[in-house]
């Protein structure tokens, strides 16, 4: 195999035809193995001190496999160092390579071969997020394996999904949840009918002003339990290139103190009203749930909610809305709860796969073995004996959280 690498981003951006053409014969649908995933990365979080380092893989004439990677400088642990990385950023539940079914392992031993020819670039290959059922992780694996570099894999976090039969409806799936949950939704939804009226308003078309969205999504993350956005303008952004590519769902609920809902006992309904004009009529935004829509795949990138608000459940409240009309509206057969396996996410679907790191050191880098030596062998063996306590630095804990 013929492989290429491409340093360029005006180069890499060329290749969404090829990008496309092997997820469209792999009938790939994760919406974070599309082309508009990774340009929305480098365009909107691309660091200055970021290099790319894209690997084009041919067999004869035949685009088989495209790797996009970078090499960043970061410091997990111990020492400063050029990380070769998938490209990707702390909202990237997954990544890793684009590879034609049945050449896995072809590639692997091509990308391995050609990374190590350029080992003096980089000190670690910082391989994370990765699925377990990935095939070109364990390709990857294999490979490495076979040169004498010394390597460490750990797993990070879980990944929980919804994903319904065949000609299965919202309200299948709301019959296929435990009852108690059920009561929950129920009692939540009649106390913010009691309390006031509610609505829930959806971003989806170009037409609608999406800064009036994003700034509501950005007041109700401000009130919420999370910590500050890393990096501010990424989410806003994204939903710009979202939105004019169809792919965007930004759900917000909204809720005015004083006169009860008269709408008996039905679920709220969900339109692609005006946020300004919500405002003026005195509702708040009190949850919000951004989410991507691509084929039968959406995935829920961000939800958060009003701390002074949670004596009504509103996150979850609206989550069950979403979910309803992801299913019903888009016809979505998987819906991603993305990273990590908080507790909540256990009543909506399923566990699906560990995300796991791959992590090589160069065999140019003395610092870098030495650093991987310690966690693989040292740090484990100060932790059987008590002489450390603290979790492994690439492994997210359970939450035990029960609200989104």
């Amino acid at each position: 195999m013929n492989v290429t690498m491409i340093t360029s981003m005006d180069d890499f951006l060329s290749l969404r035809q090829d990008w496309e053409k092997i997820r469209s014969d792999n009938r790939e649908e994760n919406f974070y193995y599309s082309f508009d995933w990774y340009e929305s990365v480098c365009r909107f979080c691309a660091e200055p001190y970021c290099a790319l380092f894209v690997l084009l893989i041919r067999d004869d004439d035949r685009i088989v496999a495209i790797l996009p990677c970078w090499i960043i400088k970061k410091k997990p642990r111990f020492i400063t160092h050029n990380s070769l990385e998938f490209i990707g950023n702390i909202y990237s539940p997954c990544r890793g390579g684009l590879v034609l079914k049945g050449k896995e392992a072809d590639v692997a031993d091509a990308a391995v071969d050609f990374m190590l020819s350029k080992r003096k670039l980089w000190d670690i290959a910082y391989l994370e997020g990765i699925p377990s059922r990935d095939p070109l992780l364990l390709a990857l694996e294999q490979s490495f394996e076979k040169k004498p570099v010394l390597t460490r894999k750990v797993e990070q976090y879980a990944n929980i999904i919804v994903d319904v039969d065949p000609g299965q409806c919202a309200d299948d799936y709301w019959k296929s949840r435990k009852g108690k949950f059920r009561h929950e939704i129920r009692r939540y939804l009649n106390r913010l009918k009691r309390d006031g009226k509610a609505r829930i308003l959806l971003t989806c078309n170009p037409e609608q002003p999406i800064c009036t969205a994003m700034d509501h999504y950005e007041d109700i993350y401000r009130c919420s339990w999370k910590e500050a956005e890393c990096d501010p303008l990424f989410h806003r952004n994204l939903a710009e290139y979202l939105l004019s590519k169809g792919k965007l769902r930004l759900f917000t609920l909204y809720f005015k103190q004083g006169e009860s809902e008269k709408s008996g006992d039905g679920f709220l309904p969900v339109s692609e009203g005006d946020a300004a004009q919500c405002i003026s009529e005195g509702y708040i935004p009190i949850a919000t749930a951004y989410c991507v829509v691509d084929g039968a795949y959406a995935g829920m990138l961000k939800t958060a909610y009003r701390q002074d608000y949670d004596k009504y459940s509103s996150g979850t409240l609206l989550n069950w809305h979403v979910i309803q009309w992801l299913l019903d509206r888009d016809k979505t057969k998987v819906i991603d709860f993305q990273k990590e396996g908080d507790a909540y996410k256990y009543k909506w679907g399923r566990f699906q796969d560990m995300h796991l790191l791959l992590k090589v050191a160069s065999p140019s880098s003395l610092l870098a073995m030495i650093e991987t030596l310690c966690e693989k062998y040292l740090i484990p063996a100060m932790r059987r004996i008590g002489w450390m306590k603290t979790p492994d630095f690439s492994v997210i804990p359970k939450s035990d959280s029960s609200e989104v």
